[in-house]
């Protein structure tokens, strides 16, 4: 008698199988005999191969022939249950570092999914779930990996894995440097040396933000500038984005904003021409010590040491100017000081003088300048000390006369005058013209003091015997080289300088 128990289903994948569902049970007087199977793949001995018969309900009919060719047989339905399908999609954008989702597209086919198999291809450990959620997980570097998907059903039937390449890009590599910044311009560059190292840099975008409440603008230029108005911290932000999409972001504090430094000096505020003037910097930085000093005397030249001193060459007004840069490379404002340099006064003592020594006269000195003080010394003889020309009266030595002469900024000329006194000559009124070296010549005291004085000597008839102009030689008692007898003459002197001729008579002694 011949059975064929119900067939347990199988998985298109599953290996060949015994059908042990079919029976034959011995009944007496029946001949001994032998099995045979026939249907969709299964072999005649009896072993079903899923794959050959395809999914599906296939009918196995199960015979027993005896060796006298009888025969009995029964039928049964074995189920061939197909493979689930797996399948599933990833995000559009696959960047390294952030996480990426995988989606679950799978397909039963039969039964339902009861397991999910998750290999990302990067040599971390099967992800086993149970459920058909979506799933992410993060690539710690750009590469392309094979991501494969096996998914079981509740008949224990496996997919073939799926594998779907996930290209995983790279972030930008973020960088950039920090300017110094000087107020008030406040201009700060900031070098962005951001790249991508699959070589799409030039294909990066940017946007900048600098952390700025006075100025909150955005820029999305490579480079970033902005324009700071106050001291403080400022917290610069990057965000840099990829041709594909991948986006990172860096992020510095600025904290070197420097004030403007301020420049500052002292100096005399005028001065007399040819004097050196000191210049003394008081300029300060405030944070940063000053390291560069840039003058200018308002003539043209400059100078760049600390405190310079300098000697203007001419007279006039000049605008003295300084700006300076602290060692961080800040300029200052300008600062400027007007400055004065006075001339000296010109002047002239006027000529030397020749004066009687009973008279007067009057010095001529020169000078030109402004607020002009004049001063004489010494005061001896002198009518005025502080008047420009004043008169010399009744001198009875030869005497120098200093004039100085104060314009403004106290700056003094000075020059001499001699004032020769031209006394009363005093001729003796007689001499011993004998040879014995005394008292040959007529010397008349004091005449030699005027030049151009012409002397004359008569006889008492009024002959003239002798005359001399100037004194540079004493009468020595001849006319036209002969000796002249003892006697009286006249003579009669005239001094010039002013001074009254002189008359009377002298005589020769033998």
């Amino acid at each position: 008698m011949v059975s064929l128990q119900s067939l347990q289903g199988i998985c298109l994948e599953a290996q060949t199988r015994r059908l042990n569902e079919a029976s034959f049970t011995d009944v007496s007087g029946i001949p001994p005999g032998f099995e045979t199977f026939k249907g969709n793949g299964v072999s005649t001995s009896g072993v079903f191969d899923p794959a050959l018969a395809t999914p599906g309900t296939h009918e196995i009919i199960y015979r027993f022939t005896s060796s006298k060719g009888c025969f009995s047989e029964t039928k049964g339905n074995i189920i061939v249950w197909p493979r689930p399908t797996a399948d599933f999609t990833i995000a559009n954008i696959t960047c390294e570092k952030n996480a990426i989702t995988f989606t679950d597209k799978s397909i039963a086919n039969a039964g339902s999914i009861v397991s999910w198999n998750w290999i990302f291809g990067d040599g971390s450990a099967v992800r086993k779930v149970n459920n058909g959620s979506p799933q992410n997980y993060t690539y710690t570097s750009y590469n392309t990996y094979n991501a494969s998907l096996d998914v079981v059903t509740t008949n224990g039937c496996t997919s073939i894995p799926k594998v779907v390449p996930v290209k995983v890009n790279p972030l930008p590599i973020m960088n950039f440097t920090l300017p110094k910044v000087c107020l008030p311009e406040g201009k700060a560059v900031f070098l962005n040396n951001t790249d991508v190292p699959d070589g799409t840099g030039s294909l990066l975008t940017y946007k900048w933000t600098y952390g700025d409440t006075r100025d909150p603008s955005v820029t999305v230029a490579k480079d970033g500038l902005h324009y700071f108005s106050a001291l403080g911290a400022y917290n610069i932000k990057l965000v840099a984005t990829t041709s594909n999409g991948c986006i990172d972001s860096i992020a510095k504090v600025l904290v070197d904003v420097f004030p403007q430094p301020k420049a500052g000096f002292s100096s005399l505020d005028s001065v007399c021409l040819g004097k050196d003037i000191q210049y003394l910097d008081t300029s300060t930085g405030f944070v940063r010590p000053i390291s560069e000093w840039n003058w200018d005397f308002g003539n043209g030249a400059t100078d760049t040491q600390k405190n310079p001193l300098y000697q203007h060459r001419a007279s006039g007004s000049f605008l003295i100017s300084l700006w300076v840069k602290s060692s961080e490379g800040c300029i200052s404002d300008t600062t400027s000081k007007q400055i004065i340099i006075h001339p000296y006064p010109k002047i002239s003592a006027g000529p030397d003088l020749f004066v009687l020594d009973d008279g007067q006269k009057q010095i001529f000195a020169a000078a030109s300048g402004d607020a002009l003080v004049y001063r004489w010394s010494p005061a001896t003889y002198l009518s005025d000390v502080n008047i420009l020309q004043p008169l010399v009266v009744k001198p009875q030595e030869d005497i120098v006369y200093t004039l100085s002469v104060t314009g403004r900024g106290a700056c003094t000329s000075t020059d001499d005058l001699l004032v020769t006194v031209l006394k009363l000559p005093k001729p003796p009124n007689t001499f011993t013209p004998n040879g014995d070296g005394v008292n040959d010549q007529w010397e008349i005291k004091y005449l030699d003091q005027y030049p151009g004085c012409v002397l004359e000597v008569y006889t008492t008839q009024g002959q003239l015997v002798y005359r001399s102009v100037g004194y540079a030689n004493k009468w020595d008692g001849t006319s036209n080289g002969k000796a002249l007898p003892f006697g009286t003459y006249y003579y009669v002197i005239d001094p010039k300088s002013g001074r009254r001729k002189i008359a009377g008579y002298v005589t020769i002694i033998k």
